[in-house]
């Protein structure tokens, strides 16, 4: 598969992931923001185990048995203000 391809995938399958995850009931910034966390500590449990059971050694290049990075658990929330007619910014600054 291509970079491309990969990368169009791994956005889907993010996409379908978020969009699930506020179906189950994580609708608000601080409730989306704690399950992603609990997913990425689950998700990258087997190979914060290995790490911690074997410090000398690299990360099993076995993806499939240990998944995740662990330097690559990032989320950025934004909380989006209701949008306003242009007409309501123009008075209201004034």
């Amino acid at each position: 598969m291509n970079h491309d391809r990969a990368e169009d995938v791994k956005n889907l399958y993010r996409e379908m992931m978020l969009h699930r995850m506020i179906k189950q009931g994580h609708n608000t910034p601080t409730l989306l923001t704690r399950e992603l966390f609990r997913h990425c500590e689950e998700l990258t449990k087997p190979s914060r185990q290995f790490m911690e059971a074997n410090p000398n050694t690299p990360h099993p290049e076995n993806y499939k048995t240990f998944p995740g990075k662990m330097d690559h658990s990032t989320a950025v929330i934004y909380i989006v203000p209701p949008h306003t007619k242009a007409g309501d910014l123009e008075e209201s600054s004034s």
